[in-house]
């Protein structure tokens, strides 16, 4: 019996000490599931070609690479991390500044989708050379379950209480939102009222004042409610990118970083595009109604699709945003019935503007679709296809 305690003693603690090892990344919230460090090359200009990372020959090296192949660690994440500060170059292009002391994690799927090859080639170029300061690793994410799992197999030890950068992002910026609605609501209460009035969405008189204030896109309570449109947007965006959904596979590679600021400065350049994307299409729908001569209709058109936006996605973020405090990642059902959600808003909006402008413009029916195809229909049909 003694020795049977002994062996399960020393058993159990070599079995906690595994699970501690076997947790790595950002806030040990990853299974390792392989460590470059044996891994690491150097270009060597005798060879011209690379060659294997050799102590006594390239410690003095300031630049070391990686061949990292994609298709074998689908749905894992690339994490590095660094004591110095340091730059990121993939295929030899350089991508981005990697902060010393904090962990970069890629997902692999996003740079499959980027790259569209099975191996690419990774360069990390900083101040220090060799590679002693430097982590490359391939991680899986740790689920909730999973975390509840290790905690009961480790040691309960006394530990400083990890800080989560973006759920702090996530209040804060909500509360930030929450204050510019309440800002619209005591100073521009008319504008306010409007905006936020489902019945006038969905009303087709032709009693509207196509000279109104709140008609003209670049009124000051116009301008604002763009702007807060953008950011909700935004928010949105990011929520639900949070939750390892990729929308919109574009060259530049949505990576998460781990700090408050870099989350910020993420949101912000996300709602400048908006933003600008939201202007575009006001410029657009100049454009087209001049040349189907539908100038007085162009403001009345853009408002509604303010207004239904607001309306729509405000509602959406309600009703989303506790999914972030209560699941670790969204169901598939829960994805695939958001994706059905947005493009049913955007089919029925179109429905919406067609009424609405044929009650106030005499217009030929063909000349009407023809137009709400162009600046409607196609752009929703396009981006369905980029998005997913």
């Amino acid at each position: 019996p003694y020795w049977s305690f002994l062996f399960g003693l020393i058993y159990f603690f070599l079995y906690s000490t595994e699970a501690q090892a076997a947790s790595v990344g950002p806030n040990d919230s990853y299974y390792l599931v392989q460590d470059f460090k044996t891994d690491w090359q150097v270009y060597d200009e005798r060879y011209k070609s690379y060659v294997p990372f050799i102590r006594e020959r390239h410690q003095n090296y300031r630049s070391v690479s990686v061949l990292f192949n994609l298709e074998e660690n689908r749905g894992y994440n690339l994490l590095y991390y660094s004591q110095s500060d340091s730059y990121l170059f993939i295929d030899a292009s350089l991508q981005k500044k990697l902060d010393a002391n904090t962990w970069m994690v890629l997902r692999v799927d996003s740079l499959l989708n980027s790259y569209k090859k099975s191996e690419i080639l990774l360069t990390f170029f900083g101040n220090n050379p060799g590679i002693d300061n430097k982590t490359l690793l391939v991680g899986n994410r740790i689920s909730v379950i999973q975390k509840k799992a290790l905690l009961n197999e480790k040691q309960l030890t006394a530990q400083t209480r990890p800080i989560s950068p973006y759920r702090d992002f996530f209040i804060t910026v909500g509360l930030f939102l929450l204050v510019i609605n309440a800002f619209l609501f005591n100073f521009h209460l008319k504008a306010f009222e409007r905006y936020y009035n489902l019945r006038d969405v969905i009303t087709f008189s032709k009693r509207i004042d196509l000279n109104a204030p709140i008609n003209r896109p670049f009124e000051i309570s116009n301008v604002l409610f763009i702007l807060h449109l953008s950011l909700l947007l935004a928010y949105l965006y990011l929520f639900v990118a949070s939750k390892e959904v990729s929308i919109f596979s574009v060259s530049n590679i949505l990576e998460e970083t781990e700090t408050f600021i870099g989350f910020l400065l993420t949101y912000l350049q996300i709602t400048f595009i908006i933003l600008c994307c939201l202007l575009a299409k006001y410029l657009t729908l100049v454009l087209l109604g001049s040349l189907y001569r539908l100038e007085k209709i162009t403001n009345i058109h853009f408002f509604k699709i303010i207004q239904a936006s607001h309306l729509f996605f405000l509602g959406l973020t309600i009703i989303f945003l506790p999914l972030y405090f209560t699941t670790p990642s969204l169901p598939q059902s829960i994805v695939q019935m958001f994706t059905i959600t947005v493009i049913s808003f955007f089919i029925v909006r179109l429905g919406i503007l067609y009424f609405t402008i044929n009650k106030l413009v005499s217009l030929k029916n063909l000349y009407l679709f023809s137009y709400l195809c162009i600046v409607e229909l196609i752009p929703l049909i396009v981006g369905v296809r980029f998005a997913l």
